[in-house]
């Protein structure tokens, strides 16, 4: 009976072991799991709880600091955006950016570090169980819509130790951001798309008065017409052309349908990165907070543009020099990542460079501006102040400012320019479209200067050919009642006026080959005007006299009489051609008809004038 007994018990004992081994294995292979105590269970999801806080906390940190874990990391530098700090990945040309798994890693290992005592204590006070909570290790396996985390962090429960590692996954787009930023840069750098589109947007920009708001080539052909364009005229339409261009770039498949009925700005389409269209995150293009062009960073050659429509020799045509203008730009942008499933936006930065309108080589970053006078413009040492007016006393807003040939900024929107000059002599020049040039020798300081320009009037000229007839016999000139008409009426004719300017020392040479036409640059100023009507290549009328033209002339109608007298082509000196010239104004006058005059002549009823009246 007792050796049948211990029989039994080493049975048991062998079915004990068995069934003990066989429930090992489940447990490693996981066909089985511990039975956890409610205590254990709870303390785990709040472990949990405080992993997926610090995760999302990293994840938050990361997109505002463009993938750092805090501002005091960037390496190359930030620029703002809605108020924050966004580090520069790209800048003059050199490329680079944090590594971003390192960094998600050690922001979470960090958030628990610093907040695993005050978790622990806040928990034992709660619950009454005490939690202990040692040193973390993060591991991380990154998915294009999560994030799987396994964290090995010792954990006891009043003295019994919690089952480890802690498995969490976080629902993000971060690696399809990660793949996105880290490949847009390599391809951005080769491949220049923002500098390509900024181009064409340059190219598009408004006409305004006949001419694109950013000019690349320019060539006039219409007689009499003039382009004028200082820094100031080309910054606004610059900006609004950078400005542009970045809020309609779109990735692929994101482009908006039936754009062209809504806008006429251009649109662009960023292809495919890494061979992907990246349809799951947004990703839009954005200039910093107070983003302004300056002379640093737009430059432009020539500078200013300055073109004129003037006649061609022995020919009845006008044309200007063609002037193609050469541009540095130099711009940040901000790129911005929205991540789909967390609702953060990932904040990166680069640069747009052209220069001499192609994308530039980062190594020509010199600009334009002769290295002298960079360096005078660049220390403004001396305080500038004044105020432009127009004739009226009221403020001119947006004025240009230049001193030594350095631009100093605009005026504000009450006429008012304040800041520094650089200290020297040179002209001061304050030029607005539309308006005469101010010019002046100063010395700074320049203190609290008053400035008026004078508005350019628009005036419709009308051109009439009066035929004057030489009765040498009776020494008298003869103009019947039925002879004037317009020009080119009964002859092929053209007009040559030449306007000699008596403020700036300046001559402007204007042709008109029809019976209208329109002087639209010349400012108000006391001037000696002289005309020529050619026809056939042959002198057959002039006339010569002081004019003055003033603001009040703008939108007005001149009409302008030219007397047509073959005998003029025989004058052999220019002494006795100007002799000739007042001999036939005089003559005019003594008609009635001008030679210019705001009102045509109606009803003419002819005249005769001796030659001892003139």
């Amino acid at each position: 009976m007792e050796r049948k007994g211990q029989v039994e018990f080493i049975v048991i004992l062998g079915l004990l072991v068995v069934i003990a081994v066989v429930i090992f294995y489940a447990y490693q292979s996981g066909l089985l799991t511990p039975v956890v105590s409610p205590d254990v269970s709870l303390a785990e999801d709040s472990v949990r709880n405080l992993i997926r806080a610090g995760a999302y906390q990293t994840l938050t940190n990361m997109s505002l600091y463009g993938g750092y874990l805090n501002a005091d990391s960037f390496q190359m530098g930030s620029l703002t955006f809605n108020g924050k700090e966004v580090p520069y990945w790209q800048k003059n040309g050199q490329i680079t950016y944090p590594d971003l798994h390192m960094n998600f890693k050690e922001g979470i290992k960090s958030y628990l570090i610093q907040n695993k005592d005050g978790f622990a204590n806040a928990y034992t006070e709660e619950y009454g169980k005490e939690i202990v909570i040692g040193e973390p290790s993060v591991s991380a396996n990154f998915m294009n819509d999560k994030i799987d985390l396994l964290v090995n962090m010792p954990t006891t429960l009043d003295g019994n130790a919690v089952p480890q590692p802690y498995t969490i996954s976080i629902s993000t787009r971060f690696e399809e951001i990660h793949d996105f930023s880290t490949g847009f840069l390599t391809f951005s750098s080769t491949n220049r798309p923002l500098e390509y589109f900024t181009l064409a947007s340059m190219l598009m920009s408004p006409i305004k008065q006949g001419v694109h708001e950013v000019p690349i080539f320019l060539f006039l052909t219409d007689c009499g017409e003039m382009v004028y364009r200082s820094w100031g005229d080309v910054k606004p339409g610059a900006e609004y052309a950078i400005k542009t261009t970045l809020a309609h770039t779109y990735m692929p498949g994101k482009y908006p349908q039936n754009v062209l009925r809504t806008t006429s700005h251009p649109k662009y389409s960023i292809p495919p990165i890494n061979g992907k269209e990246y349809e799951n995150i947004d990703i839009t293009f954005h200039l910093p907070d107070d983003f302004e062009l300056t002379q640093n960073n737009l430059q432009f050659d020539p500078d200013p543009i300055f073109l004129l429509a003037e006649p061609v020799l022995m020919t009845s045509s006008c044309q200007s020099e063609p002037v193609f203008v050469k541009y540095f730009i130099l711009y940040p942008t901000v790129v911005r990542v929205k991540d789909t499933l967390t609702g953060n936006s990932f904040h990166f930065a680069t640069e747009v460079f052209i220069f001499n309108n192609t994308p530039g080589d980062w190594a020509d970053m010199a600009g334009y501006i002769p290295s002298e006078l960079k360096a005078i413009c660049d220390n403004p040492l001396c305080s500038a102040s004044l105020t432009v007016r127009d004739s009226s006393g009221n403020p001119i807003p947006y004025a240009s400012v230049s001193f030594m040939r350095c631009n100093l900024g605009a005026t504000n929107s009450q006429g008012r320019f304040v800041g520094t000059a650089p200290c020297g002599v040179g002209p001061l020049e304050v030029y607005k479209n539309g308006y005469g040039l101010y010019s002046e020798m100063k010395a700074a300081d320049i203190e609290d200067l008053q400035v008026t320009l004078f508005k350019t009037p628009v005036i419709n000229l009308y051109f009439h050919e009066v035929i004057v007839q030489n009765l040498s016999m009776n020494k008298q000139y003869m103009i019947r009642s039925d002879g004037i008409d317009w020009i080119n009426a009964r002859h092929p004719e053209i007009v040559y006026m030449n306007m000699f300017s008596y403020t700036i020392v300046q001559s402007n040479q204007l042709i008109f080959k029809n019976k209208m036409g329109r002087l639209s640059y010349m400012p108000p100023d006391d001037y000696v005007i002289g005309a020529n009507m050619i026809s056939d290549t042959t002198l057959v009328g002039a006339f010569i006299l002081n004019y003055t033209i003033t603001e009040n002339m703008d939108g007005r109608d001149l009409h302008i009489y030219l007397p047509y007298i073959p005998e003029i082509a025989n004058v052999e000196s220019d002494e006795e051609l100007g002799a000739v010239m007042v001999e036939l104004t005089s003559l005019l006058k003594k008609c009635g008809l001008g030679p210019i005059r705001d009102t045509p002549v109606e009803n003419f009823g002819g005249c005769i004038v001796g030659y001892n009246e003139l």
